[in-house]
């Protein structure tokens, strides 16, 4: 039996994040990591309300963003009863990535 790999597994992903670079960043280590990465990138309440009407494997957020942040990304998925994998990601004042499941 054949073992999937990330190489040969679609991924269809949901970012919420106010920066455009990390978004970049974001898709090139995945795709890096042989995912086929389709994504879509929400930086307010409005646009992630749009994009949860849609399927997707994973969600990744920002925990402060101005005006949105991760509690209300959660909020929204567990408003819609959503069967949705999230990690929440955010920097800490050193600038490095702390992140949570």
């Amino acid at each position: 039996m054949q073992r999937a790999t990330s190489a040969n597994v679609p991924l269809q992903l949901l970012v919420a994040e106010d920066s455009e670079d990390d978004f970049e960043i974001l898709l090139r280590e995945l795709r890096k990591g042989g995912y086929a990465v389709t994504a879509e990138r929400v930086t307010s309440t409005a646009e992630l309300d749009s994009a949860l009407v849609r399927p997707w494997d994973l969600l990744i957020s920002d925990w402060i963003m101005p005006g949105f942040g991760g509690l209300q990304v959660l909020e929204a998925i567990t408003a819609r009863g959503l069967d949705l994998a999230c990690i929440i990601v955010s920097r800490r004042e050193n600038g490095r990535l702390a992140g949570t499941c």
